[in-house]
């Protein structure tokens, strides 16, 4: 009896220890603002105001309490972000996940042997497609003549996202989206032709070339180097031809691309920790006769580069689709002086990163947005301002219908 007692107090108080270390080593060990990972920015300590909360206590607010609640949760978000050691006891459960317990979905990602793509739900929402269609078509339509008005010419360029493409290769007892999917293509795109608007569908393309797989990564969502290439060059040849132009366009033989040996850290590998192993690496090119060109983000002159490559020597450190252009930036403008060649804008969400490292070798000034992040002025006001020549607009085809971000056109 009295060993069962001292048992019971020794894991009582061991208890204790644990609940009262892990918030205090939570709170001392250093803290990182975001996760790789994850990709996203992480929780900050819960500022407690007095003010806030009594004020309202005082003029008997029913708030008050719920501001309180809401300051002690904000403790449990902050705990569940940053508790001791919490990426490698995550890495650790990933990996038990994928390689003991073989589990085909771990974190919403389904594993495949040579890729990962994403779980999706067995129920897809097709009520509203027709009408998004209807309604972004018009938006477009809308830039489509502004930029006819002055001579220019707009084309949409709309990419398939990797799981789209990889649709074909899902498990047969998983949902592969295929009839939401092609839905969404079909009606977008005959509401495109329909009002007029010149379009690519890179779908069609990499289909074309009778090995898709090549052009996108096996652990990201987006297409790769080879694939943004492939692209640029499917477009610079259509204005050539439909324009009866000689718009100079980079050749295989004008670069090489080469192979990035650090660790990738695909979006969806990422959301596995990087505990999937894969052979999946990330490129970036070199020329032959390279132009000379400024570049400006965001209203400063910067180095100019197209390519944010770890040091030359550096094999280790992790690298991310941020490589190209160095991610999402608001407004991007490179500057090449070549006064005989037209200018042009591009705008959408991060495929188009790796599609700029090459479009601007096409034109004399290329600028590009993403409406995201840029708030300066609407994309409308913006080509009244400037008259570029070309505008282009690169969405994924999981973002046809978005009516919000670079959906957003007013």
């Amino acid at each position: 009896m009295k060993i069962k007692n001292v048992f019971n107090i020794l894991v009582i108080i061991g208890f204790c220890i644990v609940i009262f270390l892990v918030p205090v080593l939570t709170k001392l060990e250093p803290h990182s603002e975001t996760s790789i990972f994850e990709n996203r920015k992480l929780a900050e300590p819960p500022v407690f105001s007095f003010e806030t909360i009594f004020k309202n206590k005082e003029e008997n607010a029913p708030s008050w309490n719920k501001a309180l609640r809401k300051y002690m949760s904000s403790w449990d978000t902050y705990f569940s972000d940053h508790i001791v050691q919490r990426d490698k006891f995550l890495k650790l459960k990933n990996l038990i996940d994928i390689n003991i317990l073989k589990r085909p979905v771990v974190n919403d990602v389904v594993i495949q042997k040579d890729f990962l793509v994403p779980f999706n739900s067995y129920a897809a929402d097709t009520s509203n497609i027709e009408g998004n269609a209807i309604k972004i078509a018009g938006r477009l339509s809308t830039l489509n003549e502004l930029v006819k008005s002055y001579g220019g010419k707009f084309i949409y360029i709309g990419v398939p996202e990797q799981y789209s493409m990889f649709r074909d290769l899902y498990p047969k007892y998983l949902n592969n989206n295929d009839e939401l999917l092609s839905l969404i293509e079909s009606c977008f795109f005959s509401e495109l032709e329909a009002r007029g608007i010149d379009y690519i569908n890179m779908r069609t393309e990499f289909y074309k070339t009778g090995d898709y797989k090549y052009y996108y990564s096996k652990t990201d969502h987006h297409y790769n180097l080879m694939g943004a290439f492939l692209t640029y060059q499917i477009l610079i040849h259509k204005i050539n031809a439909d324009s009866n132009i000689n718009i100079p366009m980079l050749t295989d033989g004008d670069i090489e691309f080469i192979q990035l040996n650090n660790p990738f850290y695909g979006s969806r590998n990422r959301k596995l920790y990087n505990r999937y192993d894969s052979n999946d690496k990330l490129y970036y090119y070199t020329e032959k006769n390279p132009i000379e060109f400024r570049r400006e983000n965001n209203g400063t002159w910067v180095p100019p580069f197209v390519f944010n490559l770890p040091d030359a020597n550096d094999e280790t450190t992790p690298v991310t689709y941020n490589i190209y252009m160095s991610g999402d930036i608001a407004e991007t403008i490179i500057q090449t002086k070549r006064d005989n060649l037209p200018n042009a804008l591009l705008f959408g969400d991060s495929f188009t990163n790796p599609f700029e490292t090459f479009l601007f070798h096409s034109f004399n000034e290329t600028r590009s947005l993403d409406l995201r992040h840029y708030t300066k002025n609407t994309i409308l006001n913006y080509i009244e301002e400037f008259k570029p020549e070309y505008v282009f607009c690169m969405r994924d085809d999981t973002a046809y219908l978005s009516l919000s971000g670079n959906g957003d056109i007013k």
